[in-house]
């Protein structure tokens, strides 16, 4: 301000405090390029990161690695702690993820529980197994979240520039690949996607496309695995299982589309399928002479929205199969999940006359509060322990167990997964009455399994004990020797 001679007399100062709106502006600039609860950049910055990656990878004659992550059984854990519980899990995990890298590396959250990484200037895939090593390591220790241990694991696939592909879309599709190659192959590991065949390198996607129309198209077909009588090895059952081979994908593996039957709700329909052609199968065996017990693998979706002691009795009823000749097969954790209802259906199941077993038994919770609540005729002894009985002692003394505990309550127990006649010996010196596996059998079209009944049919066998065996049946009690 000057006075009436024009000279400088003082200055009037105005301003604004903008520090609010510069901290804003930074705020959405890092929430542009990174996430909101990780802090991790995201995966636009990821893109760029991996570009120049693979430019020095190019000039330099190394490789860039693009691993995909993803957290097992997160979605337990935030249902059943809820999703702040979820969040501190997720912010722990990006610490952790970071602590495991190279500066010169990138991790991304994805979003929800998965992550991607890219690891930069690589000699080779084993520096890449080194880093994934150190990340199943470093998350399989324990988590506190809300003041409580936790404890987690995560699946990893890896895809490498220049192997898998030369882009990023090519490498992130072929990474996602190899984590559901590990998620099948137990959690709580890596896998490198590899050029297998192109059925094993399906997306879900793809799968689910091709299975809604697969029924209409005729391409699905039950196939029949004997179930053996370990003392005198004749064919007594036969467990119905589902094959698909679709002209796109080829023969899909039951591991890849039966997941995606049931996330899908597919399994509905497919399920109830599968029952009629396994019954009506089992009637054309009876009415040729061969009267076997036909097993049906039984979903915890088709029990979850089918109501299915009506679907069995209405089967029954279209196939005029004697109840006694059909046999359900129940896995513990679908029998546990809602244990009134459930209760309730095996009891009216019961009453029908069908029998029931408890499939994949000592995988899960083999309680035996639910064996005295469920009437339950059969357990069936999980592959796993199986495989190894004549090396591993403690798989051979889960068997004993499984066997010993069968006797003294009654039931039938079978194993699964027999590949050798000393495992079938083992088995049966240990008092298991049933046997199924590629030592006796594989999965065969029904024509196949009836020419095997006429075989068994003109050729008696003698047991250990120098009697003639009987064709004996699995009923809903057990049978004297």
């Amino acid at each position: 301000m000057r006075d009436g001679s024009g000279k400088l007399r003082h200055f009037i100062g105005i301003f604004a405090d903008i520090t609010e709106h510069k901290a804003a502006g930074a705020r959405i600039e890092f929430l542009a390029h990174h996430d909101a609860l990780t802090g991790l950049p995201n995966r636009l910055v990821l893109r760029d990161s991996f570009q120049e990656a693979l430019l020095h990878a190019r000039q330099s004659q190394l490789r860039v690695a693009l691993l995909f992550l993803d957290l097992d059984r997160f979605k337990t854990i935030n249902d059943s702690l809820g999703h702040p519980a979820g969040d501190q899990l997720l912010e722990q995990t990006a610490r952790r993820l970071k602590e495991c890298v190279r500066t010169t590396d990138t991790v991304c959250r994805e979003g929800g529980d998965e992550f991607l990484i890219v690891l930069a200037n690589l000699r080779g895939p084993e520096e890449a197994v080194e880093v994934a090593q150190r990340i199943l390591q470093r998350l399989s220790e324990p988590f506190e979240v809300d003041g409580r241990g936790l404890t987690t694991s995560c699946s990893i696939g890896i895809s490498m520039f220049p192997d898998d592909g030369d882009d990023f879309d090519t490498l992130h599709k072929k990474a996602d690949i190899a984590m559901y190659q590990s998620k099948k192959c137990g959690r709580s590991t890596y896998h490198f996607f590899t050029s297998l065949t192109p059925s094993d390198n399906l997306g879900c996607f793809e799968i689910e496309t091709q299975l809604r129309t697969a029924l209409e198209r005729g391409e699905l077909a039950v196939h029949f695995q004997p179930i053996v009588e370990l003392e005198s090895q004749r064919i007594v059952g036969a467990e119905a299982l589902l094959r698909w081979h679709n002209a796109l994908l080829g023969t899909v593996s039951p591991s890849q589309f039966i997941p995606v039957a049931e996330e899908t709700g597919l399994i509905v329909s497919i399920g109830r399928w599968v029952l009629q052609q396994a019954c009506q199968q089992a009637k054309a065996w009876q009415v040729h002479g061969h009267p076997v017990a036909v097993a049906v693998n039984i979903s915890s979706v088709q029990i979850k929205r089918v109501d299915l002691v009506d679907l069995v009795r209405q089967v029954l009823r279209d196939t005029e199969l004697p109840p006694h000749l059909l046999e359900l097969e129940l896995t513990e954790s679908s029998l546990i999940e809602n244990l009134q209802s459930n209760t309730d259906t095996v009891r009216q199941l019961v009453q029908l006359g069908v029998s029931l077993s408890i499939d994949d038994f000592g995988t899960g919770y083999s309680s035996l509060a639910y064996l005295k609540r469920f009437s339950v005729q059969k357990l069936k002894i999980d592959r796993s322990f199986v495989g190894d009985i004549l090396t591993d002692k403690d798989d051979a003394a889960i068997v004993d167990a499984i066997i010993h505990l069968g006797r003294i309550l009654s039931l039938h127990t079978v194993a699964e997964g027999v590949e050798d006649a000393e495992q079938a010996e083992q088995l049966r010196r240990s008092g298991c009455q049933f046997g199924q596996g590629f030592f006796f059998a594989k999965a065969l079209p029904a024509h196949e399994f009836e020419a095997l009944l006429d075989a068994q049919r003109a050729c008696p066998v003698r047991r250990h004990d120098g009697t003639e065996a009987r064709a004996a049946r699995l009923t809903s009690a057990p049978e004297a020797g």
